[in-house]
């Protein structure tokens, strides 16, 4: 075909010295040049610093929101405990051992927390399942 037809986007030159890649560099330095001279690697590196930044962040805040999930945990379980203690009092009028009690307490922690992983399994594989649509939404 028409080389007109096909136009050029982009090469790639591999300059023998330093020497050479300065006075190509040269050449494409100047103000009305419609094209730009970029160094891959120099690019790559870059793009890939600032990937492994945002990375690197989302980590931090991962490990906050996990800490802070668990605390909050802990926090609710000891109010429930606090606000229940008329009945666990109770518990122990009627004959209920301190042992059992502790049962009793360590199965609603149980509970809760298999509910929680449950759901929180539940939103991870409809997001695996639905990321293609998700991405289209969001990006």
């Amino acid at each position: 075909g028409e080389s007109a037809n096909y136009p050029l986007t982009a090469i790639i030159v591999e300059p023998g010295s330093s020497k050479d890649e300065a006075i190509l560099r040269g050449q494409y330095l100047r103000s009305d040049a419609d094209v730009v001279l970029l160094r891959s690697k120099e690019v790559i590196e870059e793009l890939l610093g600032v990937i492994l930044d945002v990375k690197a962040l989302f980590d931090r805040y991962s490990i906050a929101t996990a800490l802070v999930s668990v605390l909050l945990m802990g926090v609710i379980m000891a109010l429930s405990v606090r606000m229940r203690r008329r009945e666990l009092l109770t518990m122990g009028y009627i004959g209920c051992s301190p042992r059992r009690q502790l049962g009793v307490i360590m199965w609603e922690i149980g509970l809760i927390a298999g509910a929680a992983s449950a759901m929180a399994g539940s939103g991870v594989v409809w997001t695996v399942w639905n990321r293609d649509w998700l991405a289209r939404l969001l990006f």
